[in-house]
């Protein structure tokens, strides 16, 4: 996987990617994959809420090559 990059870098494109924000001290950290959704003005977790300030952002990892249940 990629390294965490800090939210300011992360692409506004619609790309999905696995975004990083703090909840508290007391709950750590919560990780979703999201989007930028210009119609919001802000990151939207998929499918489609609304998600708090992430902090951090990397590219979601490629799926497995072999998707065949045996």
């Amino acid at each position: 996987m990629s390294e965490w990059q800090p939210i300011e870098t992360a692409p506004k494109d619609g790309r999905k990617n696995l975004l990083l924000f703090q909840q508290s001290a007391e709950t750590g950290e919560k990780l979703f994959v999201g989007r930028w959704g210009a119609e919001w003005g802000g990151w939207l977790s998929i499918p489609g809420a609304y998600a708090k300030r992430p902090t951090h952002w990397q590219p979601l990892p490629a799926p497995p090559q072999n998707t065949t249940r045996g």
